[in-house]
């Protein structure tokens, strides 16, 4: 199982999978997480583990989904990406 960065968008380390896009897969996207490891080549294990990693800091993770989110809309429409 892969360990969790410390910064501040959490990544499973040695990828640039964040926890985030593991969750919006999961909860926005609708996908299982079979699916999301067979997706991203993770093993079950990390995909579950990065979305105990979710729950368990949903309060700080969501304002930063918000930030990330807003920054991308306003990026956007300005007709630059990140």
């Amino acid at each position: 199982m892969k360990e969790l960065t410390d910064d501040t968008s959490p990544r499973l380390r040695g990828t640039g999978i964040t926890v985030l896009d593991i969750y919006r897969a999961y909860a926005r996207d609708g996908y299982e997480p079979p699916e999301i490891a067979h997706a991203y080549g993770l093993g079950l294990d990390d995909v579950h583990y990065a979305l105990a990693h979710y729950y368990s800091h949903a309060p700080d993770l969501r304002d930063l989904d918000y930030e990330e989110y807003t920054v991308d809309e306003a990026l956007s429409e300005s007709g630059r990406e990140r």
